[in-house]
Parts: structure tokens; C-alpha cells; sequence
């Protein structure tokens, strides 16, 4: 029991060595956060639908209702509004086209094939046009030839001495029974919110792990000068150096929570378990990477750590998304491409505990080598 008090006290003394209120406040709150909502905005459209489209009903009555009731029943994220929003809008990216609906829509459903009765503004041809042609084509399309047919119905009704407006109910009627019957579309489509798409604007976490492992690389310098100085104290190193490990880890950790939470918040999307071990796994290979750059000179260390670190997220696919193959068959092999890879949902060859007990196994090897150094150089 004394031994566990002694070495919370050892653990309390050397968190407030290290937790600075500038330190604290810079490091560990404000940087991660706003990180965390730069990377929470960036990828807030993966989770709203693919088609977003502004919508400017110049008709206004139950024609342009049934059509606007058409595309959000193909699942089109439709926002109603006048033109000059509309043009705001399409200007900053905040939807994919404009589509007015025009007074002719009227005269295109009674049978005028001439007449034009949508208009749709984009800032540039894509493969989005296809797609919206062929919707409102198919909407117009349809819903003449049901029409048309119902009118020969009627038609029909009045020469056999029928109601025709009997004939017309019982054909609607029909007809909805058909669309939510027989016409269903039968391919189910699933999408996969758990596993957000790669975006090359900004990956959910891709900054996180580059701000981390930047951040390892830069605090060798705090790392160096209790280590150094344990090795003038005969049998407190140990002891000594898994507090500072503790403490390091729990603010990266801590770093992690934050950046999360604000990432979190600004994309709407909640934060999965699963993300947050495979980041407590990488945080131990950047752990790892900064006690083995104690061995190099002063002088060198930090240019040739943040030189590695870019070549890592360079390969890893941190700096710009790398193909799923090409992740599985070299990006994994690197810390930050594999942590990318998992986080993407990818099978990876190493599983978690694998690379955990690696990284446990180098930092003691990297320690015992940052001490037979500090060794030598004292006979010196």
C-alpha cells in the first residue's frame, strides 16, 4: 500500500512538471479542438445526402407539390426558396443545382411535349446533371402518360354511360396500390454512416494523427531532461520513467477526448469506440517514435523526426487519400497508414494488440539504449 501512495505521489509531482496552465490550455485544449472542428465541418456533407438541390416553385400549386414530393421520395435533400437565395447557395457549394419549376409544367402534364417546365443551374457539368435529368424526366414523363390514360378512361366511362369521375378515383386508387406494391425498387441499398467516406478536403482523423505525431516529435525536448537527469540516481529510474510515460500518454489520450468531442459536435456524428482504441494504439507508436529520436543530437532531432513524420503520412495516406488497395498492400505497414486504415473500416494484418505489445517492446528497447547512452557520454 505505501508503495502505491508513493508512486501516486510520484505520478501527481510529475503531472504538475508538465501541465503548465500555457501548456494545458494551448496543447492540450485548444489546438486538439480546433482541429476537431476543422475536421468536424470539413466532412459535415458526408453525412447528408448526395443530392442537395434548392428548389424555386414559380407554379406553386398541387402539380409542383406531387413533383417536389417526387424528388424527396428519391431521396434528395430539397430546400424550398426564391432564386436570389438559390444563386447564394449554389455559389458557395452549399447545394448541387437550382432547379425552378416553371408556370409550364402544367401544360407539359396535359400532353404539350413542346413546352420546357424545369429549369436547372449548375456551376459546372458533372455526373450530377445525368442524374437530375433523368429524375425529372422521369417524373414528367410519367406522370403525362398516367394522366393521359386516365383522361382515355374517362373517356371510355362517359361512352358506356359510367361515372368517369368514378373510373378516374378507382384508376388513382390503383395506381397508388402499384407504387407501394409491385413498384417498389427492388435493389436495397444500405449506407454505411459508421464508415464515412475519404474526402480529399480533410479526413475525419487524418489531422489528428498528423497533430499528434508532430506533437511527440516536438516534446522530445521534455522528454530528455528528466530521463537525462535519472541516470544520476541510482534505482529511481524505473520508477521515474513510468511516471513520465503515464503522464505523456494520459495527455495524449486526453488530446484525443478533445479532439473527438469537438469533432463530434460539429459533424453531428457520435464517436465510435473502435476509432477511439485504435487511436489509443497509434498514440503508442508515436510514444515510441519520440523515445528513439532521444538517441539522435540536439541539433538534428527535430528536422529529421518532422522529415520522417511526412514521409510516413506521405505513404500512410495522410496528406491525400491512397486507393483501399494500396492502403492494405504497404500504407498499413507504416503507424499512420495503418491507424488510417483501421479507422477507415479497413481489415488490416496487424491487429490492435499486436501493434501495441511492438511499440511497448521498442520503447523499452529505445529506453535502455537512451540510458547506456547517457552512460557513455558520462565517462566522457
Amino acid at each position: 500500500m505505501r508503495h502505491i501512495q508513493r508512486y501516486g505521489l510520484l505520478l501527481w509531482l510529475t503531472l504538475k512538471s508538465y501541465m503548465k496552465p500555457a501548456y494545458f490550455l494551448i496543447f492540450i485544449l485548444l489546438a486538439p479542438a480546433s482541429l476537431g472542428l476543422i475536421a468536424g465541418l470539413g466532412n459535415r456533407a458526408n453525412l447528408t445526402r448526395d443530392v442537395r438541390v434548392a428548389i424555386v416553385d414559380q407554379l406553386e400549386d398541387a402539380d409542383s407539390a406531387a413533383m417536389i414530393d417526387y424528388f424527396r421520395d428519391n431521396h434528395w435533400d430539397v430546400l424550398l426558396t426564391d432564386h436570389a437565395s438559390a444563386q447564394q447557395w449554389l455559389k458557395y457549394g452549399e447545394i448541387d443545382a437550382i432547379i425552378t419549376i416553371k408556370p409550364e409544367l402544367k401544360d407539359y402534364l396535359a400532353g404539350n411535349n413542346r413546352v420546357r417546365y424545369v429549369e436547372v443551374e449548375q456551376e459546372q457539368s458533372s455526373l450530377m446533371q445525368l442524374s437530375l435529368m433523368m429524375t425529372i424526366t422521369a417524373y414528367g414523363d410519367s406522370e403525362q402518360l398516367v394522366r393521359e390514360f386516365a383522361d382515355e378512361l374517362a373517356d371510355l366511362a362517359v361512352k358506356q354511360g359510367q361515372d368517369p369521375e368514378a373510373i378516374r378515383a378507382q384508376y388513382y386508387d390503383r395506381m397508388a396500390e402499384y407504387e407501394n406494391g409491385l413498384a417498389q425498387d427492388p435493389v436495397a441499398f444500405e449506407n454505411r454512416i459508421d464508415q464515412p467516406r475519404q474526402t480529399v478536403l480533410v479526413g475525419d482523423y487524418s489531422l489528428l494523427l498528423l497533430y499528434l505525431a508532430v506533437a511527440a516529435v516536438s516534446q522530445t525536448s521534455l522528454l530528455e531532461r528528466p530521463i537525462r537527469r535519472l541516470l544520476a540516481v541510482p534505482g529511481a529510474f524505473w520508477a521515474d520513467f513510468t511516471a513520465i510515460y503515464v503522464v505523456h500518454y494520459l495527455s495524449g489520450f486526453l488530446q484525443i477526448l478533445v479532439y473527438s468531442l469537438a469533432m463530434a459536435g460539429a459533424s453531428g456524428r457520435p464517436i465510435m469506440p473502435a476509432s477511439l482504441l485504435t487511436l489509443a494504439v497509434y498514440l503508442l507508436c508515436v510514444m515510441t517514435l519520440a523515445f528513439w529520436l532521444l538517441l539522435m543530437p540536439k541539433d538534428t532531432r527535430l528536422f529529421c523526426g518532422l522529415f520522417l513524420i511526412f514521409l510516413l503520412a506521405l505513404f500512410g495516406g495522410i496528406l491525400f487519400p491512397l486507393p483501399g488497395n494500396t492502403m492494405i498492400k504497404f500504407g498499413q505497414f507504416t503507424p499512420l497508414g495503418w491507424a488510417m486504415a483501421a479507422l477507415s473500416g479497413l481489415e488490416t494484418d496487424l491487429p490492435h494488440s499486436l501493434i501495441a505489445l511492438i511499440c511497448l517492446v521498442l520503447t523499452l528497447t529505445g529506453l535502455l539504449a537512451v540510458r547506456e547512452q547517457g552512460r557513455r557520454q558520462s565517462r566522457i
